[in-house]
């Protein structure tokens, strides 16, 4: 059976489970007045008989099918008419629709996509050429093309989201009307495939002319956002789907931030991934050292903000090292206290071994003998916390800085004692 076809009898059933309880309804009130003799054209003496028993009643309430033939497909807009008429639910209507819509459209989307032939699987399969994207091009406006004759047909019908899918949807875009929100998405939908083209075209080197690009694009797309969103409705959808969101919900997750904490720090960092970490920033070290710089001031202005505790956590999430070794404990299923020892074992350990490293007292070469037990120390210390099963895992991921103390003290080692002179 087609999905079409069982939309439409679930939605006869539906139709038909509500008249009989109509029915069950009437048959339970008193019986109307007796109808006029007019309405008996038998001509029998007057008696009072029900409503429900007149010809012209069965007639106006008969229960009749919805069978497939009976549809105008021939013209789907009167199709769409008709199943409205009879209290189909909008989203059906247009699923119903669709379905015709989109077979009017099938042979031109072949054809487009016939064009393009795909690569075998031992070669490079480049999409980002002029052919290609003008390809893409015109099925993206085919696309627009079959959405504007669908809306024109049926309208806009919001549509009807699974309990998940909605719980998504109030994340990313906040208490928003479902209007709104397919607004947003096809905003979205339309700049990143803009961005996307420009990014491939590039193939990876991004030219002047392509950051100013991608710039102007971003510049658009908030223009647009702005236009049907109120400020207020525009900042809860920054906090919710920009970059800047999506970064610091990353970023911070070993500080695990109130609402309230994301969105003061959220405020903070805005100005600067605007003026930094835009398409169109400056790459010169000149541009660079300002980056650090306001960096550090972004850093200060946050823990003064968030206070002397929380502004320690916030400072401490920035951390790679700090966030690895709580990383760490958590996917080994050890205590929290188990990732503030690791931490604090790399970090005294390094600073023990910079001192190690420079003790006049002691010879080059001792020096790097003992740099080299004191790696072990660590490396023994560490596995106490984990499992030395777990240490080569430790080691691979972010504790590879215990191999860089290994390497720096062998060398050591090496410069105090040249290899002897080979035999001529």
């Amino acid at each position: 059976m087609k999905p079409i076809v069982a939309l439409l009898l679930c939605a006869s059933l539906a139709a038909n489970a509500l008249w009989w309880t109509r029915r069950a309804d009437d048959s339970a009130r008193k019986p109307e007045p007796a109808i006029a003799a007019a309405d008996n054209p038998t001509g029998a003496p007057e008696t009072e008989i029900s409503r429900e028993s007149s010809p012209a009643y069965a007639l106006a309430h008969a229960v009749v099918p919805l069978r497939w033939a009976d549809l105008p497909v021939g013209d789907l807009q009167a199709l769409a008419d008709f199943l409205r008429e009879r209290g189909v639910p909008p989203h059906i209507v247009r699923g119903i629709i669709a379905h015709y819509v989109d077979e009017e459209y099938s042979e031109k989307r072949k054809a487009l996509s016939a064009q393009s032939s795909p690569a075998g699987y031992w070669e490079n399969s480049s999409n980002s050429g002029p052919e290609a994207m003008a390809l893409r091009a015109e099925l993206r406006n085919l696309a627009r093309e079959r959405n504007d004759r669908l809306n024109a047909l049926v309208g806009q019908v919001e549509p009807v989201f699974d309990p998940q899918f909605l719980s998504y949807i109030r994340q990313r875009y906040g208490n928003l009307p479902t209007s709104k929100v397919m607004d947003l998405q096809a905003i979205e939908r339309d700049y990143n495939e803009l961005q996307s083209q420009i990014r491939q075209a590039s193939q990876g080197v991004l030219l002047a002319e392509d950051r100013e690009a991608l710039a102007l694009i971003e510049q658009e797309r908030r223009k647009d956002l702005m236009a049907i969103l109120t400020p207020e409705e525009y900042e809860e959808f920054e906090f919710r789907s920009s970059n800047t969101g999506s970064q610091l919900r990353r970023n911070l997750d070993m500080m695990q931030p109130t609402e309230e904490e994301f969105r003061t720090i959220f405020r903070l960092q805005r100005p600067f991934d605007e003026k930094y970490l835009s398409s169109s920033a400056p790459r010169t070290p000149t541009a660079f050292a300002e980056r650090q710089a306001a960096e550090r001031e972004l850093i200060a202005a946050v823990k003064a903000a968030l206070g002397p505790e929380r502004g320690a956590d916030y400072e401490k999430s920035r951390d790679y090292n700090f966030v690895h070794a709580h990383s760490v404990a958590k996917n080994l299923g050890l205590p929290k206290e188990t990732g503030d020892r690791l931490w604090t074992l790399q970090r005294e350990g390094m600073q023990k071994f910079g001192t190690v490293a420079t003790d006049a007292s002691a010879s080059p070469a001792e020096r790097g003998r003992l740099q080299l037990e004191y790696v072990q120390s660590l490396r023994t210390a560490i596995a106490a916390e984990i499992g030395a099963e777990n240490l080569p895992s430790y080691e691979q991921g972010g504790g590879g800085w215990l191999r860089s103390l290994e390497m720096s003290a062998n060398r050591a080692i090496n410069r105090a004692s040249p290899p002897p002179p080979t035999a001529r």
